[in-house]
């Protein structure tokens, strides 16, 4: 969420156009923005959280699971691999690089979302 403020910020910075900021109402306008991204962002954050994602490895011998917050919320690794360390390693690290790739792909599919959703903001401050 901070990442994403951040980026806001400096969208806010970089992209719009130059404006009086001794303006009366620009404080409050750009507090309103500000506002509006913070909800548009939590409400965004809701709604991936309620997604889930799954990697498996070696066939499905290892299996994880995580929701749009990138919480691990189930581990399934089956029982055969537990006698035989070396290989039960090779699967985790190969699943949980496949759901950190998901999980990646997640937040910046979120952040382009949400910056999609900001549309008019290039013609704030134009008459």
């Amino acid at each position: 969420m901070k990442e994403l403020l951040e980026k806001f910020e400096d969208y806010l910075l970089n992209n719009l156009p130059k404006i009086d900021t001794f303006h009366p109402h620009f404080e409050n306008a750009m507090q309103d923005m500000l506002n509006k991204f913070q909800d548009m962002a939590k409400e965004q954050q809701e709604k991936s959280a309620q997604n889930l994602f799954t990697a498996k490895a070696g066939g499905g011998m290892v299996e994880i699971s995580i929701n749009g917050n990138s919480e691990v919320v189930d581990l399934k690794i089956d029982d055969s691999l537990l006698e035989d360390k070396d290989s039960l390693q090779i699967l985790l690290i190969s699943c949980m690089n496949d759901i950190i790739k998901q999980s990646e792909e997640n937040k910046k599919r979120m952040a382009m979302n949400l910056m999609g959703n900001l549309g008019g903001l290039g013609n704030l401050g134009q008459k």
